[in-house]
């Protein structure tokens, strides 16, 4: 590796600037007067950094895979062991550094010699004896290219990520994480169609927080978030992997179960009863618990030709029946038994 200093860039973009270190640039020839002269072409602008060097492809391959930064490949095609043919093809089969420009320098300057290399991956073909501010302009534009290119890559990730944020936004409950109301609905209007059509039973647990208020009322609405995150965490450890949940609105959570009769049922609507009563929060140095009531309706019922509204009415007057038991409770409707 050689280290050099330049004279300026010439008026060339500032994109191009990558720092104190500059770019690196691997050469890869034979002849170590080659080697010395592309250097020196190189070392005369002062956006190149560190000049790596290599005889033969082999040497090229070892010094790419020990993982040191080439920005851009200046390599030879006539090399013994591995020609320049084989490692470029080695070099654009790389995950790690597939994507280096390459720009051949070569005596062999035959029209069919230089459609080759471009056509299994070169960036540029450069015949010599090479004229030294060509091979410089050509290398700075090889360099100005990866940087379009890698600017473009890097705003089609945050794109990509930004789109998938969105994506998450729509679907979620914010203050949750959980399913927001028509992302659930929408998965649960599936899922009735799919239990519909197979015969598969379906049930779903309406779940209100009991005096909710009471928590915004005393310590604020911080401590009642705080509460429905928590409440959230414990409705989503009780799913499966075919289940879902979501937040229904305000201090209200709903979850279907498949392949899950009403009976069969009350065992994990207990269970949530249990563990958000059991749950135990502390607000302003003063313990807090909440308690549920869990409304509980199966489809299909009587009729296999419900609707999700009527389904859902069924839920909710169960769940209604529950609150006038006096709360913490689990009811089950009638019709589903």
């Amino acid at each position: 590796m050689l280290g050099h200093g330049g004279s300026g860039m010439d008026g060339m973009d500032q994109r191009l600037q990558p720092g104190p270190s500059g770019w690196n640039v691997l050469i890869v020839d034979d002849s170590r007067t080659t080697r010395d002269m592309v250097s020196a072409v190189l070392t005369s602008d002062d956006i190149f950094g560190a000049i790596y060097e290599a005889g033969d492809g082999h040497e090229a391959i070892d010094l790419l895979e020990s993982g040191v930064r080439v920005d851009l490949i200046i390599m030879d095609i006539r090399m013994p062991r591995m020609d320049g043919f084989e490692l470029i093809n080695r070099i654009r089969v790389s995950d790690a550094f597939g994507e280096v420009p390459i720009l051949v320098l070569s005596v062999d300057g035959r029209s069919e010699i230089k459609t080759m290399g471009l056509n299994i991956g070169a960036s540029d073909y450069v015949v010599k004896p090479f004229d030294q501010g060509e091979l410089l302009a050509r290398a700075k534009l090889q360099i100005r290219r990866k940087v379009i290119q890698d600017e473009l890559k890097k705003r089609n990730r945050d794109l990509a990520e930004i789109n998938e944020k969105l994506k998450t936004l729509a679907v979620t409950d914010e203050l949750t994480g959980l399913s927001n109301r028509s992302h659930f609905f929408e998965k649960m209007d599936k899922e009735m169609k799919r239990c519909r059509r197979h015969g598969i039973p379906m049930t779903v647990l309406l779940i209100d927080l009991d005096d909710f208020k009471n928590i915004n009322d005393t310590h604020g609405h911080i401590a009642g978030d705080e509460v429905l995150r928590t409440v959230s965490k414990v409705l989503a450890s009780c799913v499966r992997d075919n289940d879902a949940v979501g937040r229904f609105g305000g201090e209200e959570f709903i979850l279907y179960l498949v392949h899950t009769s009403a009976l069969e049922a009350a065992v994990p609507a207990e269970r949530i009863r249990e563990s958000v009563a059991g749950t135990e929060f502390e607000f302003d140095g003063k313990a807090c618990r909440v308690s549920a009531s869990v409304g509980v309706a199966s489809y299909p019922a009587m009729d296999d030709g419900e609707s999700r509204v009527d389904f859902m009415k069924r839920a909710d007057a169960a769940l209604y029946e529950a609150k006038r038991n006096g709360k913490n409770a689990v009811v089950t409707d009638t019709a589903s038994l």
